[in-house]
């Protein structure tokens, strides 16, 4: 952000090649990021393919994780009790087998035992993916 100048100070203005050095400058960097914004499209594209991931959820998943613990906490709790005053739990022909699915998981979340998460035959969520 640019710095506020005081009475104290003289704007100094910019030449014309300083102008288009900074618009360039702007412009490379808005094209690397926009070439790794495609990078990760397709990255997130291919994972949900292969493994046939939900978008949403997946997407939800990748923000989430980037998030640093008590903010993330915080939106898990919030979309959890959103879920339910909205009603979503209601519609139980979406959620087949998820009671017994969220016990699992609050069992593993209680003992502190993440085995389930990383096993190669599977998960506690495989049922739920699809």
């Amino acid at each position: 952000m640019a710095k506020k100048l005081t009475d104290k100070e003289e704007a100094r203005e910019a030449s014309a090649d300083d102008l288009k050095r900074c618009v360039a400058e702007v412009n490379r960097q808005k094209a690397n990021a926009a070439e790794y914004n495609g990078l990760a499209g397709k990255a997130a594209q291919s994972s949900i393919e292969r493994y046939g991931l939900d978008r949403v959820a997946f997407t939800l998943t990748c923000r989430l994780s980037k998030m640093e613990e008590p903010k993330r906490e915080a939106a898990i709790r919030s979309m959890l009790r959103y879920f339910f005053d909205m009603g979503f739990f209601d519609q139980f022909s979406m959620f087949d087998n998820i009671a017994d699915d969220l016990e699992k998981i609050l069992e593993a979340i209680k003992t502190n035992d993440n085995s389930e998460r990383t096993s190669e035959d599977g998960d506690v969520l495989d049922e739920l993916a699809g």
